[in-house]
């Protein structure tokens, strides 16, 4: 038989902790997210100079960007705090200089994802201490969702691993130009020049070609690796590339490796023990796009050609990395842009322009380059611009 006077108790308890769990709950209703009109307007602005490239201007993303407007984002977003949003753009945008903004505007460019999504401005700044939600959803599920408890992954420097070389060069010498900075630590006095010959039909152990050759096949007539071996392959050496989305295609060319980072940085590494030789590093103007990934590189006789970010054409000399010049292909400001590299051909640099999302008169083309001296030779639309005979081909449609 049970006890009356326990029973009252556990009942008190039972209701007490009832009133407990009512007020918690009520303590965590949501709360929407709140910033000014000044912020978004400074978002907007913000966004426009560091985002729309690839988030474009409407925010619908385009290919590895994903929409900041619109269903997919506000239900990711849903219930979920302001503050994890704001810690996650600081943390990986832009994705050429995460956390290179100050935390006014990483909270400024946030306002304007939530007023771009029908969020109305108010009275209270959004800041980084906030404990209100991004979106508040509708329905009978709207409670605050936990940020999921993600692993840290570490970073990869730029030094080779500490067994790949026996001593580190203390001398450097430092070439600067207008948009650079190269470190060379050890030139190459042997490096030979590159024929046009030689690029359509390199030497075994060379890559000289994004995928070695013009036909881009991608093969290698290298037999030292077969099916009877390949199983006893073991690492050699490492080397931390700089942080951030890495596409890169290297080049080799008697045994030197010539690397893209991303950031606009580019390496050539001794092949046997990853020992770096030199480095060029691309330096952009404040206030406009901070670098970017580059995938492939194009060489020619004595030079290393390299397509950047803010839409320049810049060659190196392959010996020391030093620039030998550096032209501007097209105004970067208006969204031009370059990610995948140069090629050469007939002793002319080919280049694609990057940037056609974009409903401009003159928005795509292809231009060849003097190797010499990098002056526009030629200049070619891929899509026919008025007036040209076949722009009749797009049937009046621009």
């Amino acid at each position: 038989m049970s006890n009356p006077i326990v029973r009252k108790r556990l009942l008190s308890v039972s209701l007490s902790f009832a009133a407990f769990w009512a007020g918690t709950a009520s303590a965590q209703e949501l709360v929407q997210a709140s910033f000014t009109q000044t912020q978004a307007g400074t978002g907007a602005t913000l966004y426009q100079q560091n985002c729309a490239t690839c988030h474009l201007l409407d925010l619908q993303g385009s290919f590895e960007a994903p929409a900041l407007a619109g269903n997919n984002f506000t239900s990711n977003w849903s219930n979920r705090g302001v503050a994890e949003l704001l810690d996650l753009i600081r943390r990986t945008m832009p994705p050429q200089a995460p956390a290179s903004l100050v935390d006014a505007d990483y909270a400024a460019l946030v306002a304007h994802l939530l007023n771009s999504n029908n969020i109305a401005p108010g009275s209270q700044s959004l800041s980084f201490s906030s404990t209100a939600v991004a979106f508040i959803s509708s329905g009978a599920n709207a409670v605050q969702q936990q940020p999921p408890r993600l692993p840290v992954p570490g970073r990869a420097g730029t030094m080779p691993t500490p067994s790949a070389r026996s001593s580190v060069p203390e001398v450097a010498t430092i070439y600067r130009s207008e948009r650079a900075l190269t470190r060379s630590l050890e030139a190459l006095p042997g490096f030979r020049n590159v024929t046009t010959a030689e690029l359509i039909d390199p030497a075994a152990a060379d890559w000289t070609y994004w995928r070695r050759t013009p036909q881009s096949q991608g093969f290698t007539p290298l037999t030292q690796i077969n099916t009877d071996n390949v199983k006893s392959l073991s690492l050699a050496w490492v080397w931390g590339m700089g942080p951030g989305r890495s596409q890169p295609a290297p080049l080799v060319r008697d045994g030197i490796i010539f690397i893209p980072n991303f950031g606009n940085v580019v390496q050539a590494l001794n092949g046997r023990d990853g020992t770096l030789l030199w480095e060029y590093r691309r330096q952009f103007p404040k206030g406009g796009r901070q670098g970017g990934h580059l995938r492939t590189l194009a060489m020619w006789e004595d030079m290393i050609y390299v397509a950047t970010t803010d839409a320049h054409l810049v060659a190196l000399d392959a010996r020391t990395g030093a620039v030998r010049w550096d032209v501007e292909i097209a105004d970067s400001s208006l969204g031009y842009s370059n990610t995948s590299g140069p090629i050469v051909a007939n002793g002319k640099v080919i280049n694609g322009i990057t940037g056609c999302g974009r409903f401009y008169e003159e928005s795509c083309f292809i231009t060849g380059h003097d190797p010499d001296t990098g002056q526009e030779l030629w200049r070619t639309s891929t899509i026919a611009l008025p007036g040209d005979p076949n722009d009749a081909s797009w049937g009046d449609t621009p």
